[in-house]
């Protein structure tokens, strides 16, 4: 069975199976490298990443096709900082950003041994 990204059970455990990392601070450090002041977190997931972003006078924007994993971000602190986008990369159109970041933890999926 595969992680249902829309069960709102399921995703209230995402965080503890993908906390912050080493990867976390490579972004952090990869944005103020590159002075980066608008970001675009493509399958911002719960925004845990998203959100550490969201300092200064940074413009954020988390996108998810995840409406249960855009809930969790947003009940998150720091969420007011944040604009948040239900949908892919196409909800966006051509955006001017600085700096847009797509993180690999959606390919972490839990499978039986027949799939």
């Amino acid at each position: 069975m595969k992680l249902d990204l829309l069960d709102p059970r399921l995703v209230e455990l995402y965080d503890s199976a993908n906390p912050r990392g080493a990867d976390t601070d490579f972004y952090i450090q990869l944005a103020a490298d590159l002075n980066a002041h608008t970001i675009l977190d493509l399958g911002c997931g719960t925004g845990l990443l998203t959100r550490e972003l969201a300092v200064g006078n940074r413009q954020v924007v988390g996108i998810d096709p995840a409406p249960a994993m855009l809930a969790v971000a947003r009940r998150q602190s720091g969420t007011e900082r944040v604009r948040w986008i239900e949908g892919d990369s196409s909800a966006i159109g051509r955006p001017d950003a600085d700096l847009v970041i797509m993180t690999g933890n959606v390919a972490q999926v839990f499978l039986n041994d027949i799939e």
